[in-house]
């Protein structure tokens, strides 16, 4: 045990959180000890990756997590409290602005790739709008904090650099648990570049660094109280080939776990769906095994968060801080595991959108509150616990008053606006699930951008079962309708482009123009213009002009505030004699306008593509497995690149032609003109095959998917 250190001079609030926003000034504690002197607390932040609200029940906690659970224990447990982009790079930054992603502009995970229908995503995008000198770090250092980032920080980080609000800037990048990757501060002003050892444990490595950062500014000269923002990896999955998610030491830990038995895991009939959740495939028997060995990895990661709240709390005990420290826990966004037959975030459900949030601290009383709120809500929370203020722009609200009595306090809102932007790929078929919608206190309303509108009575279907939406009267619809419209007005309508996405990216046949369009009042209409480079002229839908022609999309939600659009292009035998440019336009019932977005494209003569024709989806085997399928160029039929592997779902081990290995490996499959084929013999087991390449003339096709088994 490290000797105690003299009491620090400023009390502490000790935050663990997944989330984080804006809210107004106050006179730190007033709102929670009114009769104590006022002195500014140390703040600790724990924002959590994928945790999602059950990992937070009271039978998981005392089970697996003794430190959270004992922490839930003092605590206020807040059961309704929701992502408002419920994905891992957006709502983080949403977070850090406590602001809706619409305002924040970060929608997506990753921008430039035709997932994100051309939204804007990731670190470049927050730093270049501004928003780095202008978030919760900025806010508390005006606030009198010295600021501390320790692990992730924002998603695709791509910037070589410190932020201007982290006074200490440790921060984690990439999706592996050993050997991470980090930019730092440590020791100067930076940035300077770090790798984990191996064998050092991306956790274990951060909460090191924590600790070490709390006791030195608690022994600092300058006075200053600190915000520590902490973000473990835990629980999300591990994305790269890197070794396992979780410490070898945990790995004898529960080996018969199973996700909990719910009515909507895997759920039966989705016939009363009206979005794109109708069409998703019941989870096969084999499945079942991945998703079960995935539940496992999960609680063992966050068997490692458990241990680091331990050691964070004993640290602040150490140094005389504990009866003044305020514990918030949370997670960037929920996560659907096998639920509505999802294994996903990023999707209007409440297994999505649900994170969990513990409050302790000194003068909170143990207990529940069932209170609807944002997970915007708590950076204005924090700042005004810190006795600072947020900026005018922010739409996050304080829920202090919650926090000093949960049974009797007002609401602190009555909604929460859920917005979803990129598609989302599962068992290798991609899902648009991009969509608005309203979470009240106990019910759910969606417009989903492909059509459909759904509406769901928590208070009578809490696992999210039947959409009732045709039922409920007319003026209720139109009052949900109203209400997103309100909360989304803010800017002219707009639209972008999917397919084409990249310029110069050959469109295959049938031609299909399509993208997503958006506007707080509604879309009415999405018209395009296409241009043949090299004749000047433009299409009318029919035949090429030399006038000025636009085209009229085929929206799959109209006059929805978002909508997915379709172009269908018969050229016929007048197809562009080389290069094309194509523009898009959104208009609404103001028939106001942003400009256009536009995207140069080509046709080809014949489409560049490569498919997996055996093994089909699910297939089952029995010792020699044979994989075959066609590979056809527009340039000739020989590809440049051909990528093949086999992965065990299980192990997640690559098959290497005569045993498995933990490093990625491809295999050689037998070419000829148009086709392609291999055989393997495999153990029993479940596997998924993947493909990926290019033709001669750098045409690129989609990575192709596919789960097969083997069996004895």
């Amino acid at each position: 045990m490290r000797s105690r250190k003299p009491r620090y001079r400023y009390t502490t609030l000790f935050v663990v959180v997944f989330l984080i926003n804006c809210l107004p000034s106050a006179e730190p504690m007033q709102a929670l000890a009114a009769s104590e002197p006022v002195a500014k607390p140390n703040i600790i932040l724990i924002n959590l990756d994928d945790a999602d609200a059950e990992m937070f029940s009271d039978s998981t906690l005392a089970e697996r997590f003794p430190n959270l659970h004992q922490l839930a224990g003092r605590s206020v447990k807040f059961s309704n409290v929701h992502a408002t982009t419920p994905l891992c790079g957006p709502s983080r930054a949403c977070l850090l602005r406590s602001q809706y992603a619409h305002h924040c502009g970060i929608r997506v995970n990753e921008p430039d790739v035709q997932a994100s229908y051309g939204f804007d995503g990731g670190m470049r995008s927050y730093v270049e709008r501004g928003h780095a000198s202008d978030d919760l770090s900025t806010w508390m250092q005006d606030a009198g904090y010295h600021t501390m980032h320790v692990g992730k920080f924002l998603h695709h980080q791509t910037l070589f650099m410190i932020p201007e609000g982290w006074d200490d800037f440790y921060s984690s990048v990439g999706g592996r648990y050993f050997e991470t990757y980090r930019i730092t501060n440590r020791g100067g002003p930076g940035p300077y570049s770090e790798r984990l050892a191996p064998g050092i444990y991306r956790t274990n490595a951060e909460a090191a660094d924590s600790i070490e950062l709390i006791e030195r500014q608690a022994n600092a000269q300058n006075e200053k109280p600190f915000f520590l923002f902490l973000n473990p990896f835990g629980p999300h999955r591990q994305q790269v080939d890197s070794g396992e998610m979780y410490e070898d030491k945990y790995s004898h830990l529960w080996p018969d776990a199973t996700p909990p038995e719910s009515p909507s895991y895997n759920e039966a009939d989705m016939s009363d769906r009206s979005g794109p959740l109708k069409h998703m495939s019941l989870i096969s028997p084999y499945s079942h095994e991945y998703l079960a060995t995935h539940f496992r990895e999960r609680l063992l990661a966050m068997k490692s968060v458990d241990d680091m709240v331990g050691d964070i709390v004993a640290t602040l005990e150490e140094q005389g801080l504990t009866d003044n420290t305020y514990i918030f826990v949370t997670s960037d966004n929920g996560f659907a595991l096998g639920h509505h037959r999802l294994v996903s975030k990023g999707v209007a459900v409440d297994r999505a959108t649900n994170v969990p949030l513990l409050v302790a601290g000194p003068g909170i009383d143990p207990g529940r509150s069932s209170h609807l709120l944002a997970h915007i809500d708590i950076g204005p929370t924090i700042v005004q616990l810190a006795g600072g203020s947020t900026p005018s722009f922010v739409d996050g609200v304080s829920f202090a008053s919650v926090i000093a009595n949960p049974e009797n306090a007002a609401a602190v809102r009555d909604s929460v606006l859920i917005e979803n932007f990129e598609t989302r790929t599962m068992f290798g078929a991609e899902h648009e699930f991009a969509s608005t919608g309203l979470r009240l206190k106990t019910a759910i309303y969606v417009e989903w951008a492909t059509g459909g509108r759904e509406y769901f009575n928590l208070s009578r279907d809490p696992d999210q079962i039947e959409n009732i939406y045709s039922q409920i009267p007319l003026s209720n619809k139109q009052t949900f309708a109203n209400k997103l419209r309100k909360m989304k007005s803010w800017a002219p309508a707009s639209a972008s482009f999917r397919k084409p996405y990249f310029d110069l990216e050959p469109l295959e046949y049938p031609y299909t123009l399509e993208g997503i369009a958006e506007s707080a009042v509604s879309t009415r209409e999405v018209r395009i213009a296409i241009r043949d480079l090299t004749t000047g002229k433009f299409w009318d839908g029919s035949q090429w002009s030399d006038a000025f022609k636009q085209v009229s999309a085929t929206l799959a939600h109209p006059n929805a505030m978002l909508t997915t659009w379709k172009l269908p292009l018969d050229f016929g035998d007048q197809p562009p004699a080389g290069l094309a440019k194509a523009w898009v336009w959104g208009l609404d019932w103001s028939s106001t306008f942003q400009s256009p977005e536009s995207v140069t494209f080509r046709l080809g003569k014949v489409t560049s593509r490569v498919t997996l024709d055996s093994p089909s989806y699910a297939q089952c085997f029995a010792g020699t497995v044979d994989l075959h399928g066609s590979a056809v160029s527009g340039v000739q039929p020989q590809l440049e690149d051909f990528e093949l592997r086999i992965r065990d779902v299980n192990s997640l081990e690559f098959w290497n032609g005569n045993s498995f290995s933990r490093s990625s490996v491809y295999l050689s499959a037998q070419r000829t003109p148009g086709s392609w084929s291999l055989s393997a013999t495999l153990p029993p087991g479940t596997y998924r095959v993947s493909i990926n390449g290019r033709d001669l003339d750098g045409n690129a096709f989609d990575v192709i998917h596919r789960l097969f088994h083997v069996d004895p």
